[in-house]
This record gives C-alpha cells, structure tokens and sequence, in this order.
C-alpha cells in the first residue's frame, strides 16, 4: 500500500508544471497585452522555480525508494 500512494505522490508532482502556465495564459485569455520578453522571462523563472521545488522532491523520493 506504501508503495501506491508514493507513486501517486510523485504523478501528482510530475503533473503540477501545466498549472504554472496559468500565469502566462491567464492574461492572453483576458486580453491583456503582454510583452514577448515578459511572457520568456516568466516562461523560464516558472521553469526554474518548478524544477527547484518539485524536482528536488522527486529526487529524495528516488534515493529514499
């Protein structure tokens, strides 16, 4: 039983990156102009920021097992 719910822990990281797009999307839909420069910056900070928190999650699940 341990073992399902890790693995659905980890889906469950692993499937948060598209809601950070929420961000960029959000004000398209609106019709909020935003710059090109604006949209890649936030592109890549969401990236990173992901990668940083979720990632290292993953990365402890991994080596714990």
């Amino acid at each position: 039983m341990k073992e399902t719910i890790l693995d659905y822990l980890r889906l469950g990281r692993a499937q948060t990156y598209p809601a950070d797009w929420l961000l960029v999307l959000v004000p398209f839909l609106t019709g909020v102009d935003v710059p090109l420069i604006r949209v890649i910056a936030m592109s890549v900070f969401m990236f990173f920021v992901h990668i940083i928190s979720f990632g290292e999650n993953s990365l402890h699940d991994y080596i714990g097992g």
